[in-house]
């Protein structure tokens, strides 16, 4: 594991203690509208630095062609992957 990477893990297992929240990563994702020219029924989103490419669609249980990820998907993902952290994730000795 990077050293850094250990080094912020113990920093967010601390009691925050500020008045101020400072932002410890700030992610850009520019997404584009597609043919229906609305991102959410086709469309493509891509983070700055490339790790994420990927086509938008409407679900198809929504009647979407399904060629791609919805962002319900995509906001799951994210949830999921927030909420493992905060809960079980590099600190499970507090829970």
């Amino acid at each position: 594991m990077n050293p850094n990477t250990k080094e912020l893990m113990q920093q967010l297992g601390q009691q925050y203690e500020g008045a101020v929240i400072k932002p410890l990563y700030t992610a850009v994702v520019t997404v584009t509208p597609g043919q229906e020219g609305h991102a959410r029924m086709s469309g493509h989103a891509r983070s700055d630095d490339g790790l994420l490419d990927l086509n938008l669609a409407f679900p198809t249980k929504l009647g979407g062609h399904g060629q791609g990820t919805n962002p319900e998907q995509l906001f799951a993902a994210g949830y999921a992957a927030f909420s493992w952290n905060t809960g079980f994730g590099f600190n499970k000795s507090r829970y």
